[in-house]
């Protein structure tokens, strides 16, 4: 985590925001190549071979569920970050800094805060979060250079649930479409608990444009 909050920072300050006076396309393009240089170093230092780590492996059960203590383990360690990263943000003067850097750059800038150092060091702290998700599912799941693609499309579907902008709605969004793979898995077929919570996700955008949670400046 530490390792990828400098590595973040120094994106962000040398890279990120030399292109993003050119609008969000040239970021995003940038942010992409980033990823697939990133994707192709590992693959040439570590090989595309699956591997696992065999850690908290025995089965335990709380109530009426059954499995490994990495998955309990897991899953504590992201809901104790998720209260911390939301509660820095809803009752730190650094994360109102950020909340207003992200609603209006140019009010925040006029009321004296450090709009650049607040952007690089939010950067920073997704790739130290993006740091502790993928030590986590290194627990749970077998690990390679290519894995990142099929996470990031279920975090942006979760985030598409909730809302965008809304740490609760983030995690209802988390609950939500784990719960339809579950059930998925156990009616269906396991092709189709893939597809069930994107059906899902389809016909709560029909319902709500903006998620369940998001605020009317989303929208």
């Amino acid at each position: 985590m530490l390792v990828l909050f400098v590595v973040g920072y120094l994106l962000s300050r040398y890279l990120v925001q030399r292109v993003a006076p050119k609008g969000q396309m040239a970021t995003l393009m940038l942010t992409f190549g980033v990823s697939i240089f990133l994707w192709n170093t590992a693959e040439v230092v570590f090989t595309p071979i699956l591997r696992s780590v065999d850690y908290l492996v025995e089965p335990i059960s709380l109530g009426f569920v059954t499995a490994a203590k990495a998955y309990f383990v897991a899953s504590g360690l992201a809901l104790v970050l998720l209260i911390i990263f939301f509660a820095m943000l809803k009752y730190t003067r650094f994360g109102q800094a950020i909340r207003a850097t992200a609603q209006n750059r140019q009010m925040a800038l006029a009321c004296g805060i450090n709009v650049r150092r607040i952007e690089s060091v939010a950067f920073a702290l997704g790739a130290m979060l993006a740091g502790a998700c993928g030590t986590m599912v290194a627990m749970i799941w077998t690990i390679s250079p290519q894995m990142g693609l099929s996470w990031i499309t279920k975090a942006f579907a979760m985030v598409v649930i909730g809302g965008l902008g809304s740490i609760p709605g983030a995690f209802i969004g988390a609950y939500i479409f784990g719960l339809a793979e579950s059930v998925g898995t156990h009616v269906l077929s396991t092709r189709m608990a893939q597809v069930l919570p994107f059906a899902i996700i389809i016909g709560i955008l029909v319902v709500h444009r903006g998620g369940l949670f998001a605020g009317k400046d989303t929208e």
